[in-house]
């Protein structure tokens, strides 16, 4: 007979969402069921009263989440929930040196795991902020939510964006990412809204000489994309050719090559665009980086007598940021034919793309 009655059994998924909550600190419902229960169950509202019950979690409703609503209600794992994992013998190393979170970090840590757990499902490693910071030294207050790590091994610093922010708010994550660039060399920035999404690239291209200002780069890639956008594009397609095969489709455009295949080749895809060849250059991922490529091309395109005059075929979303508009100046930007697709378009050839990948795998 035991000496001690042994606490609560764990169960495999409980053992599992608490590893969630020491990992990722603060989870709403809605997360925690995609996750573990795909399948719509009210068990999801059991489960979690129980581990309520038990001390393992805590529970709070987010306020203002839902206009004219009840709030999400979110979840924190307790240091009895991190004991219990101990006791289990899972490990915890690295984990939960810091388990609780300020209620005025609560909506932004929220945003960022919403994309950590969306890339984690898609088979990309994901970093907490914690893990980002002690990996590469950086500063503790920094801004950073995470890093993406692609199949490929391709890594991503992520930020991402309210509905609204802030100019100042903005300017000390470019300044991070001007700091930390030689470090993190690709950075993906996700907004949840228009204004935000407008700001970031307008703050990012904009400079200012009393202020010593200059516009934002890095040594990769630099998108700033809408939350549900880069989800469905990265879903959907494997990697960024595939995705410019089908836009390419869509929208009648002749590919030729998407290798550098001649000397000094400033743009990898050349297309047949309304009986012209060209350079396309895919910009709705709004990387900043591609949009000061394609103003230096501009700047320079007359020396270039290897390039055979081609023009630019630039496709962007259809949005009116500041770095859109500037491709519609045929002043500033001679060499620029300016195509724009919306969002009903992307979801379009992402639907017929997964219809070919269906009718394939039959």
């Amino acid at each position: 007979m035991d000496l001690f009655a042994y606490e609560t059994h764990l169960s495999e998924k409980e053992k599992a969402i608490l590893m969630d909550l020491l990992k990722y600190r603060v989870m709403t419902t809605e997360m925690i069921e995609k996750r573990y229960f795909p399948k719509k169950s009210n068990y999801i509202n059991v489960l979690l009263h129980r581990m309520r019950k038990n001390g393992f979690i805590k529970s709070s409703i987010l306020k203002k989440s839902r206009k004219g609503r009840k709030g999400y209600a979110y979840h924190m794992i307790t240091e009895t929930g991190k004991e219990c994992l101990i006791r289990h013998d899972l490990s915890v190393e690295g984990l939960g040196k810091t388990i609780y979170v300020h209620e005025y970090q609560v909506a932004n840590l929220l945003l960022a795991n919403e994309a950590l757990l969306e890339y984690e499902s898609m088979g990309w490693q994901v970093w907490d902020s914690r893990k980002v910071k002690t990996t590469y030294n950086l500063d503790y207050r920094s801004n950073i939510q995470g890093l993406l790590i692609s199949p490929k091994g391709k890594e991503y610093g992520l930020y991402t964006l309210e509905t609204r922010v802030t100019e100042n708010v903005v300017g000390k994550i470019q300044q991070e990412i001007s700091r930390n660039k030689e470090q993190i060399n690709n950075y993906m920035i996700l907004a949840k809204g228009a204004d935000s999404y407008k700001l970031f690239i307008e703050y990012g291209i904009k400079e200012n000489e009393q202020n010593n200002k200059k516009a934002l780069t890095t040594l990769g890639e630099l998108i700033i994309e809408p939350f549900n956008i880069n989800f469905v594009k990265r879903k959907t397609f494997r990697d960024e050719k595939e995705w410019i095969y089908r836009v390419c489709k869509k929208l009648n455009i002749k590919i030729k090559s998407m290798e550098m295949k001649e000397t000094r080749q400033s743009f990898p895809v050349i297309v047949e665009y309304a009986g012209e060849e060209m350079y396309l250059v895919d910009v709705t991922d709004s990387d900043l980086n591609k949009y000061r490529d394609i103003q230096i091309y501009n700047k320079s395109i007359s020396n270039r007598t290897w390039e055979k005059g081609r023009r630019l075929l630039v496709i962007t979303l259809g949005i009116d940021t500041v770095a859109n508009l500037m491709l519609d100046n045929n002043q500033e930007l001679p060499y620029v034919e300016h195509i724009t697709i919306g969002g009903g378009m992307i979801q379009e050839i992402c639907q017929e793309s997964k219809k070919d990948t269906d009718i394939v795998n039959k």
